[in-house]
């Protein structure tokens, strides 16, 4: 009827499988004959050849063989991999008779003699290394035959493969050793055969562990007893410091802390963190292990690194019995860590309330103070511990102490945005407008960070929501400032004065635009504030904006009627502002709105100069574009020119060149843009400007030249290129003094050397010469 002899029968295989593993030859033969894939596989990627394998059929296996099948076909595993999972050592043995190859490896790099070690066939096992496998080869992750039979605990394997030369020492990918496998997974006589067998009781695998570090962890004893009785070293340490006594104690093993301490491990040993066994017993709430040590006599006030001890810990975990039994033993309920802290403040902090309890019932002073002023009760309300709070404050806790920065527990719950704390510290009676050392209210801290939850407390509570700090700062003033307009939103609907100012006069929407919050921005705006109002410096918001560059605040405060053309102290204008900081944008809009191109500050300075200040060529040009004079100076005769040469911006000088600024226009003080350029020692510049036609001769009114302040300043480049452009090397200033003596002054060796290789000269005797300056013309 046609059927088709290769049908996959749901991933099982086909029909030649099915024959295969049930030894059917003659059915096997009669599928062959008729067209029967022998290189079809199931889903496991095995062939029929591997199925009769894996199931031990004998025949079958002779007979794909005598039609030519290879041998070593390779799916996850061969037909060798296949009968030594399963332990059939006939078909081992003709599969090996017929050329299969020991070395080939299955998937993640099993071998044959691994796949039988794991299934624990001992005759199989035993046939592969007589017929020569290798008995060291490992898989992909480092594991031989040896470290599969340390792990399983398959001692007679062990045996066999220690008797075939297998490589006790051999690690894996890990650094573990079939030593560290048969130790954790607690295979004594596995241990005590391979320590007979020469392993080293101390090895260590990568991550720094010996066997008994992973003895205890794993709470081996009898393994542990066995490591000591053979020379283990009980105070090796891992990377971290620990011992075996510390992870002991770490991990609870209580009976393995008898072991090592009748074995003389150190009570009072520290890890790199200065942690001992009993810290760690009372860091992970191990009471047995913690009353037996304090039984031996372990100290419980050594401290850690960071001055933390037992008691510490166990409040910062919530280990109640731990606590009781540390107090029990005499710990001290006073004695603080590095900032202060007692174990009251850890166990406020955590919200660990039955430990607070337990501590206050031992007589802990909960008028105690960290080293920054803070009490049990501030340090639980910062981090949000109601409950704590609760009972601190029914054993005494004061509500309105301060820290040393008069901040109390309620500014702290209101800076973190705990209104669950808030409301039990009010409702206790704490102070709703109490002020810290800078006048803050904790309505002012809540509104900074945004609380709005903590800020409608306060409201309830009765707080002044118009109480401003000593820099004169509101709640609305702070949460404009951060752009929390959910909560600027909330102090307006509750009488927030929308017209105070800060101590600087800066009105809310100064700090809103300083923010950059548009939300906040525009709810200020809509609430009718004043748009032109000015701070102490005279800035307008629209000045502020020009400042930041945020183009969308400039576009909505024109459309609210700032006022463009507004004059600050300094009598710069917005334009000046956005054209000193380089915002192009801001420029753009502030030009389109009629912003005037010319207004100069007091010191007479056009936007022109803020651009080339700030070196913002494209600002330059578009000023220069909309009609600005680049040749206009200021009070000292600068031009933009002066400015941009003087701080080295290259391109905005080219961009003021190629408009026709004048290279060698003098300020009051006769220096021209290549004096600047020189002085500050800016070379690009210079050869721009050198291009360009400046004057290398040309001096001020002190006689110096370009070459004079590059001498003074000791740039040897610029030196070196004004003197190419023919600077006079022996031109002197007013004072007398030639390039080479102001170069002396200085001390300027290489312009020394560079001035003089082109003929300079001093013009006097070298009399007071330094030392260093003698030397170099010794040697000229």
């Amino acid at each position: 009827m046609g059927a088709d002899v290769n049908l996959d029968c749901g991933g099982q295989g086909t029909a030649l499988h099915a024959a295969a593993s049930r030894g059917h030859t003659r059915c096997i033969a009669f599928l062959l004959e008729h067209g029967a894939s022998s290189d079809a596989v199931s889903e496991q990627g095995a062939t029929a050849f591997h199925m009769a394998a894996l199931e031990g059929q004998l025949e079958c296996l002779k007979l794909f063989l005598d039609k030519g099948i290879d041998v070593n076909v390779c799916g996850r595993g061969t037909a060798l991999h296949a009968a030594a999972s399963r332990g059939h050592e006939n078909c081992i043995k003709l599969l090996l008779d017929s050329g299969a190859d020991l070395s080939v490896t299955a998937e993640y790099g099993t071998t044959a003699l691994q796949v039988s070690v794991i299934g624990g066939h001992i005759d199989s096992t035993k046939l592969l290394l007589q017929r020569g496998a290798d008995v060291n080869q490992s898989d992909e992750d480092g594991d031989t035959a040896l470290h599969i039979s340390a792990a399983n605990g398959d001692i007679e394997s062990l045996n066999i493969l220690i008797e075939y030369g297998a490589d006790i020492q051999a690690m894996n990918g890990h650094g573990a050793t079939p030593f560290y496998f048969a130790v954790r997974e607690g295979y004594l006589e596995c241990v005590v055969r391979l320590l007979a067998a020469g392993s080293d009781v101390n090895e260590k695998n990568n991550g720094g562990a010996t066997a008994l570090h992973t003895a205890t962890a794993f709470g081996l004893s009898n393994i542990v007893t066995t490591l000591l009785e053979n020379g283990a070293d009980i105070h090796c340490t891992l990377p971290n410091g620990d011992m075996a006594i510390h992870t002991a104690a770490k991990e609870g093993k209580l009976e393995i802390l008898k072991i090592l301490l009748e074995n003389r491990a150190d009570i009072e040993a520290k890890n790199c963190n200065g942690c001992t066994p009993l810290y760690l017993s009372a860091e992970c709430g191990h009471a047995d292990c913690l009353k037996f040590l304090l039984e031996k006599g372990a100290h419980n006030s050594v401290k850690t690194e960071h001055g933390t001890t037992a008691l510490h810990i166990a409040a910062e975990n919530g280990h109640v019995q731990c606590i009781t039994l540390l107090i029990d033993y005499g710990a001290d309920t006073e004695i603080t860590n590095d900032i202060g802290a007692t174990a009251l403040f850890f166990a406020a902090v955590t919200g660990n309330v039955n430990c607070a309890k337990a501590l206050l019932e031992k007589g802990a002073d909960i008028t105690k103070k960290t080293n920054d002023g803070s009490t049990v009760l501030q340090s639980a309300a910062a981090f949000g511990m109601a409950e704590c709070m609760k009972t601190l404050i029914q054993h005494g806790a004061d509500v309105n102490d301060m820290r040393f920065d008069g901040s109390t527990a309620l500014h702290l719950a209101a800076q973190g945005g705990h209104a669950d704390c808030l409301k039990v510290l009010l409702d206790k009676g704490a102070e709703p407008n109490a002020q810290d050392k800078a006048g803050r209210t904790a309505m002012v801290v809540a509104s900074e960070n945004g609380n709005a939850e903590c800020i409608k407390e306060l409201i309830d509570k009765g707080a002044d929501i118009n109480l401003s700090s000593d820099e004169g700062n509101t709640a609305l003033h702070a949460a404009s400032v951060y752009g929390h307009s959910k909560c600027i939103t909330l102090l307006l609907e509750h009488g927030a004065n929308l017209k105070a100012t800060t101590r600087q006069r800066a009105t809310t929407l100064h700090l809103a635009v300083d923010g950059g919050d548009k939300e906040t921005i525009n709810t200020v705006l809509d609430r009718g504030i004043g748009v032109n109002n000015r701070d102490a410096d005279g800035d307008t918001a629209l000045h502020v904006a020009a400042m930041n560059g945020d183009i969308t605040v400039v576009k909505s405060l024109l459309s609210h009627g700032a006022n463009i053309h507004a004059t600050n102290r300094n009598s710069a204008t917005p334009l000046f502002v956005a054209a000193s900081e380089g915002h192009l944008s801001c420029v753009k809009i502030l030009l389109d709105g009629g912003s005037d191109i010319m207004k100069k500050t007091l010191r007479g300075d056009t936007p022109l100069h803020g651009a080339a200040s700030c070196g913002n060529a494209l600002c330059a040009e578009l000023l220069i574009e909309k009609g600005s004079d680049v040749h206009a100076a200021n009070t000292r005769g600068e031009t933009a020119l002066h400015v941009c040469a003087r701080r080295g911006h290259l391109e905005c000088v080219r961009t003021l060149l190629e408009h026709g600024a004048d290279p060698n226009k003098k300020t009051v003080y006769g220096d021209t843009a290549l004096h600047f350029a020189a002085m500050f020692g800016h070379f690009s510049c210079i050869e721009l400007l050198l291009e360009n036609q400046c004057d290398v001769h040309a001096r001020n009114k002190k006689g110096y030249t370009a070459l004079h302040w590059a001498a003074d300043s000791g740039h040897a480049d610029c030196v070196s290129i004004l003197l190419e452009n023919e600077a006079p090397p022996n031109l002197r200033d007013y004072s007398g003094s030639t390039p080479l003596d102001v170069a002396k002054r200085n001390e300027n060796i290489k312009c020394i050397e560079v001035i003089s290789d082109f003929g300079g000269k001093f013009s006097k005797k070298r009399q007071g010469v330094s030392k260093a300056i003698r030397r170099l013309f010794y040697c000229i």
